[in-house]
């Protein structure tokens, strides 16, 4: 039960279900159920305490091996001239400092810009951990993890993380690159 468990614990959705379960429902609603029914002592509430504190610690087990906390929010607004003083060519890229481990900004066309945290999504929160655009100029590594992210849209393509890399919005046009969150 605890692998399917934790094969499925990366959805979203599960994500979800498990904090409003630990966070609201046991001490709102089962803490006080369950003390209803050891003081009414009836057998036919006993197993319902031992299904709901076996769901529990099914749910509490499973919550350990989920991807790490959330990349920390970083105010990111600045603009920069991708044609002139900050060249970038057409299918390449720059690292620059900004964000919460820096930024990556990826040109996959003259007018399309992708802007993506070098914080990986497996790790965000490891002091060494950054990801690092390789030679190819395609493909991006997490230096601690080894998860590897396609710049065409921050995807996983290997390695333990399964989300994309953190996106920021970019606007083009034409001359200046507007970068924010």
């Amino acid at each position: 039960m605890q692998i399917f468990c934790c094969a499925i614990s990366n959805l979203h959705l599960f994500n979800l279900l498990t904090r409003l379960i630990k966070y609201y429902l046991y001490p709102c609603v089962i803490l006080p159920m369950l003390t209803m029914c050891f003081k009414m002592k009836t057998l036919s509430f006993r197993p319902l305490y031992l299904m709901l504190v076996f769901v529990l610690f099914l749910f509490a087990s499973c919550d350990k091996n989920n991807e790490n906390s959330e990349i920390p929010y970083v105010y990111v607004n600045f603009v920069i001239y991708p044609n002139t003083i900050d060249f970038i060519p057409e299918g390449g890229h720059v690292t620059l400092s900004g964000g919460y481990k820096g930024l990556i900004i990826y040109r996959p066309f003259s007018d399309q810009f992708m802007v993506f945290e070098r914080a990986c999504p497996y790790d965000p929160l490891e002091d060494h951990a950054r990801v690092i655009v390789e030679d190819n100029g395609v493909i991006a590594v997490d230096s601690l993890c080894g998860s590897r992210f396609l710049l065409t849209d921050g995807s996983p393509i290997k390695g333990p993380a399964q989300r994309a890399l953190k996106q920021y919005r970019s606007r083009y046009d034409g001359y200046t690159l507007q970068v924010s969150n």
